[in-house]
């Protein structure tokens, strides 16, 4: 009786054994990718149908992950350049990625002209392990050149390499980006026997489409960051496929691996836009607000006004320009600034260049004046109607041309989304004088009735760019 039971427990045991050996089934998973956040952290809302930001992206996460389980990977060029403005909005992303619980953080070119001490301060506020197969700080390997992450079952393989003649910039001394092909050659032969691999690599496309093509047999999946290509695209005939993100955050690249019996995966995939359907996430808006409360006590120190300059407020144009002014103060022209109070931007420098002037006699910012637009009115101009406005002769050419290339400097295709297709309509609502000629041409090449309405007729019609 006791070799029969000894035999059952050992049976019994051996079970257990064998089912705690046994490999885990791999399950479904998707990887969700952006490239080039580009420091666009949020969308201030200044202008109709903006797309991105990181407060709508952990929104749209959160709807995706209670679809299944979801590899976060954020992509190089998540700053835009040097300096103290971007460090802090760095410190602010990795923050944010830390909240929304991201998997890998990919540096690139743009990370590497940060300099090494800069990305150690990062790396301190965050425990997301930083990944490059090809960044290099004083001839070694700066971060980790490779990653293996578990996810539902399935052992995935991370790598990523940087072109180096994509640093059209000088790197800090010490930083600089080695050959990609001789990194993920040794790379990849150390990530032999994972489920899969995904290489994410920068470049220009000449570039990207070699590279795809010399490792097509050893990836499951390439994420690309390719800013010649007009907008985030998919391609999914290349094999393995391929999603390319951009967009200064706009879009967030989604692809789901469904595993095959043969081991192999089936993938699809898409870009999904950040829209104002999506509700802003608490929790990152709180990151967010950190950095703006901090941007005033640095702002002497990072302002890029030249203290030289003349402001002339409005007010000195009315004398003469009372009808005009009168539509200057109804406009959103002059509510620029109070729009960028109201948002708690003031102090943002990706926002100012369009919503204000600096006075250096007051030491103040205030909102964009009639010289903004009527750019060649000097102050000569000014000077002289002070003077004798008898005396003044109007401008040849004219003072406002209307002219779509003027006015996209501010109102550009990812801050104001509406303006490309319906520039004449918005032009006509801000009218009070000048040559209408070429809005008036271009509202009949686009077959618009020029006294309708624009998309975002709400938002008035002066509100600029926001980041």
């Amino acid at each position: 009786m006791k070799l029969l039971i000894c035999g059952l427990l050992l049976c019994a045991l051996f079970g257990v054994l064998s089912a705690c050996l046994q490999t885990a089934p791999r399950e479904s998973f998707s990887v969700a990718w952006n490239y080039d956040t580009s420091g666009y952290l949020e969308v201030c809302g200044c202008s109709a149908h903006q797309l991105g930001g990181l407060p709508r992206r952990a929104t749209k996460l959160e709807e995706l992950e209670s679809g299944g389980p979801v590899l976060k990977i954020e992509g190089a060029h998540f700053f835009e350049e040097a300096g103290t403005f971007q460090m802090m909005k760095g410190e602010a992303i990795v923050k944010a990625l830390k909240q929304m619980d991201y998997d890998a953080l990919v540096l690139g070119v743009r990370e590497a002209q940060q300099g090494a001490s800069e990305l150690d301060r990062l790396a301190a506020l965050t425990d997301i392990p930083f990944v490059s197969a090809n960044v290099y700080s004083n001839g070694a390997p700066y971060t980790d050149q490779s990653l293996r992450i578990a996810i539902a079952g399935n052992d995935v393989a991370l790598t990523a390499v940087s072109q180096p003649e994509f640093a059209t910039f000088e790197l800090p001394a010490g930083m600089s980006i080695e050959d990609p092909q001789l990194a993920l050659d040794s790379v990849l032969a150390d990530l032999v026997g994972a489920d899969c691999t995904i290489i994410c690599l920068e470049g220009d496309p000449l570039w990207l489409a070699d590279m795809k093509n010399r490792y097509a047999g050893r990836a499951a999946l390439f994420l690309t960051g390719n800013r010649d290509t007009l907008a985030a695209s998919l391609d999914f005939e290349n094999n393995p496929p391929a999603i390319n993100n951009w967009k200064l955050g706009r879009y967030l690249g989604f692809v789901s691996f469904d595993p095959l019996e043969d081991g192999g995966y089936a993938l699809s995939g898409l870009n999904i836009p950040l829209d104002e359907e999506l509700v802003d996430s608490a929790r990152i808006t709180a990151v967010l607000d950190e950095f703006k409360g901090g941007l005033k006590d640095v702002f002497a120190e990072i302002m890029p006004f030249d203290d030289d300059s003349i402001y002339f407020p409005p007010e000195y144009c009315a004398a003469c320009h009372q009808s005009q002014y009168d539509s200057y103060v109804a406009s959103g022209h002059a509510k620029a600034r109070q729009t960028l109070e109201d948002d708690n931007q003031l102090y943002n420098l990706d926002c100012i260049s369009c919503h204000i002037i600096y006075d250096p006699d007051e030491n103040e910012l205030m909102p964009m004046n009639c010289i903004t637009c009527h750019s060649n009115i000097d102050d000569l101009h000014v000077y002289a109607a002070m003077d004798d406005p008898s005396s003044i002769v109007a401008p040849d050419p004219p003072v406002t041309s209307y002219d779509y290339a003027f006015c996209v400097r501010c109102h550009d295709e990812l801050n104001s989304t509406p303006f490309r297709d319906h520039w004449p309509q918005y032009v006509n609502r801000i009218f009070h004088g000048g040559d209408m000629t070429r809005a008036e041409e271009a509202a009949a090449l686009l077959g618009l009735d020029i006294t309708a309405d624009p998309p975002g007729h709400g938002m008035a019609a002066g509100d600029g760019a926001g980041h």
